[in-house]
């Protein structure tokens, strides 16, 4: 798993006419997927992701929201992120309420057998970004 701070995401079209998405990290990097969760990051998010190198590809193959900004951040706040020293904004109510729903949803899941325990959480993240692109 590799740390991101995130620069730009970029939604782009491939030659066979599928949508996968750029992100470059505050350091340069280039990275790409197909999973449209990534879609609601921007820039000053940070997420914890599981790398594949293939060819001249560098693949997001999972990932897990760390931290989603929901306001635009200072160059001095990327600085701290990408020198591993973060202390992240104050919640609002409304976060708390949407990532209470994010992990009850998962919890959902996992009690109808349809995930394991061990993935509540990954389930959790994608819930709550589909829940904030979606104002739920």
């Amino acid at each position: 798993m590799q740390k991101i701070a995130i620069e730009s995401v970029e939604t782009k079209t491939g030659k066979t006419g599928k949508t996968f998405y750029k992100i470059t990290d505050i350091k340069g990097g280039e990275f790409t997927s197909f999973d449209t969760a990534l879609a609601i990051l921007k820039k000053g998010d940070v997420i914890d992701a599981e790398i594949e190198v293939s060819g001249k590809y560098t693949n997001i193959k999972s990932f897990t929201v760390l931290q989603h900004i929901e306001i635009p951040p200072s160059e001095h706040h990327l600085e701290k992120v990408a020198e591993g020293f973060y202390s992240p904004p104050a919640p609002s109510d409304q976060t708390y309420k949407n990532r209470s729903t994010a992990i009850s949803y998962s919890k959902d899941l996992c009690v109808a057998g349809k995930i394991e325990l061990k993935d509540i959480t990954v389930y959790a993240n994608k819930f709550l970004l589909f829940i904030e692109a979606n104002k739920i």
